[in-house]
């Protein structure tokens, strides 16, 4: 009789540890697509996700989102988002034989540098 609510235990600790992995996996998702469309294509700033209107947007979206700092987006999801597209990049160039690139040099007034390549 132990065995089996032993057992039933070890069951319940099991669905709860995947329900949390699941849960952190989705998390990360929520993570990277925020970096992804957010910072990188709309080029807002870090420091949006600590912002009470993102807080309140991101709760109305998904109720168990859990708000990260600027600090953390910086350090943890960023460099996964850089490694992923570095990936992708990678694999695409090894695939082709020739490539050719523009390359274009500008300042602007404040004469800080610019170098575009298309």
């Amino acid at each position: 009789m132990f065995f089996l609510s032993e057992q039933k235990h070890a069951n319940n600790d099991n669905t709860a540890a995947a329900h949390s992995t699941s849960s952190a996996n989705r998390q990360n998702r929520i993570l990277l697509f925020a970096a992804k469309n957010l910072i990188v294509r709309c080029n807002l700033p870090l420091n949006i996700v600590e912002s009470a209107g993102f807080r309140d947007f991101m709760k109305d979206c998904c109720f168990k989102y859990e708000p990260i700092s600027a600090k953390k987006l910086k350090r943890d999801i960023l460099p996964s988002f850089m490694n992923n597209v570095s990936k992708t990049t990678h694999e695409a160039l090894n695939k082709i034989n020739y490539l050719s690139l523009t390359i274009d040099g500008w300042s602007d007034r404040r004469c800080r540098s610019f170098l575009g390549i298309t």
